[in-house]
């Protein structure tokens, strides 16, 4: 009898004993192991908002459904987990309080609007797919891809980045719907953007090096704003574009980092910034990946104000029109030289020059100093070179005290001047 009560009271212990295992177990596979689903829309860290009655932790796999919208109110770090957000996520602040991070081989899956406008990290075979809807848009403010992490941009969504975007490190960018980066970018260590219908938009430079791609081309853009799709790469990369005169003439000079199918340049000239008419074609480079340099010269700018903007045509027929630069032209009396003074202000030796002259028939000009009270310092009748000009230097011992005084050059058909600081 004693027997089989210890045997009875053997089996309850054992009995109570799996009962205690089997719900520790089921309380921290609730906790720890299962899936925290959204249960509510709410803040991330109140627990109400949960399945599990605990907010997500990173290592945590985390479901938000269609019908709730969670406010962030932490920083997000995933960590060996999976989450899909087929809600909307929303930095509950506005503003740029909480970070992301994606991490060892984690994923994020967005399906709706997801906006967290603090830096983001990707590294370590982490991804982000953006893959729901048409419009679906993810926000983020910097935003950093390294180490083997992929990101896929599905057809008709959107990522947004609101700083700097880098990547780096093998990182691979799938681009079937568009990228915005409303800063610079750079793309280095074969990264990689790819896709057959992305949109890329840059507001400011794109750096490409080191065996990375952007749509096939390794093509740089120093100057934003850069757009490139994947039948349109960065066609050429313009370091500059600017306009000076020259004598009569404008001179028109631009230069190149990288060029794809381009075919030639047309220079537009405009008087009034709105109506263009074309002046003259530069043929480019076609395919180049070393700076290459170009000028154009405008021997009839318009009086006052000339506008001049640069189209490049592609071979197949596709343009881009860059921004346009301005001059003021001005003729000069009599002989159409331009008088200079340099540098200007002076400290103590500076050069009086008369160049680029037109139909200069006299072969004397005088040319005087005044000073702020109309009195002549200074008189001299240089020598004019077969061109008309002439070159020389004036010092303190003209008796150049500091002050402004006037540069005065003038016969009988011409006259020049040009104000002169003295210090």
């Amino acid at each position: 009898m004693a027997k089989c009560n210890s045997l009875t009271r053997l089996k309850n212990i054992n009995a109570a004993l799996f009962l205690l295992i089997f719900l520790f177990l089921t309380s921290f596979g609730k906790t720890y192991g299962a899936t925290n689903n959204s249960a509510a829309s709410g803040n991330w860290t109140t627990p109400g908002t949960w399945s599990t009655g605990v907010k997500p932790t990173s290592s945590q796999d985390v479901n938000v459904g269609s019908a709730h919208s969670i406010a962030v109110d932490q920083n997000l770090a995933i960590t060996s987990a999976s989450w899909i957000f087929n809600g909307p996520v929303t930095d509950a602040t506005g503003g740029t309080a909480y970070t992301l991070s994606i991490t060892n081989h984690s994923g994020l899956t967005v399906n709706s609007t997801f906006t967290m406008e603090g830096s983001g990290v990707v590294q370590d075979h982490g991804s982000i797919n953006i893959s729901g809807a048409s419009g679906t848009t993810m926000t983020v403010g910097s935003l950093t891809l390294k180490d083997n992490v992929t990101i896929n941009i599905a057809a008709g969504c959107t990522l947004i980045v609101n700083g700097t975007f880098t990547m780096q490190d093998h990182a691979a960018l799938t681009l079937n719907g568009v990228l915005l980066i409303n800063s610079t970018a750079s793309t280095n260590d074969h990264a990689e953007i790819a896709g057959t219908t992305g949109f890329f938009h840059s507001t400011g430079a794109v750096s490409v090096s080191d065996h990375s791609t952007i749509f096939g081309s390794e093509n740089q853009c120093p100057v934003g704003p850069c757009t490139a799709t994947p039948t349109s790469p960065l066609p050429i990369s313009l370091i500059n574009f600017s306009a000076e005169k020259s004598g009569s003439s404008v001179k028109l000079i631009w230069s190149t980092a990288t060029e794809v199918n381009n075919d030639y340049f047309t220079i537009e000239r405009s008087k009034n910034g709105a109506t263009f008419e074309d002046i003259g074609h530069v043929k480019g480079s076609g395919n180049s990946s070393s700076e290459k340099s170009y000028s154009l010269v405008d021997d009839g700018p318009y009086e006052g104000n000339s506008y001049y903007r640069l189209k490049q045509t592609d071979f197949d027929g596709k343009n881009e029109t860059f921004e346009m630069v301005a001059v003021y032209y001005e003729k000069q009396p009599g002989g159409g030289c331009i008088l200079k003074v340099f540098p200007n202000p002076c400290i103590g030796q500076c050069t009086v020059a008369l160049t680029d002259c037109i139909d200069a028939e006299d072969p004397e000009i005088n040319v005087e100093l005044i000073d702020a009270a109309g009195n002549k310092v200074y008189s001299k009748i240089p020598y004019r070179d077969e061109k008309g000009s002439f070159n020389f230097q004036i010092d303190t011992e003209n008796n150049l005290t500091p002050g402004v005084y006037i540069v005065r050059g003038i016969n009988k058909k011409e006259s020049y001047s040009q104000k002169l600081l003295v210090k």
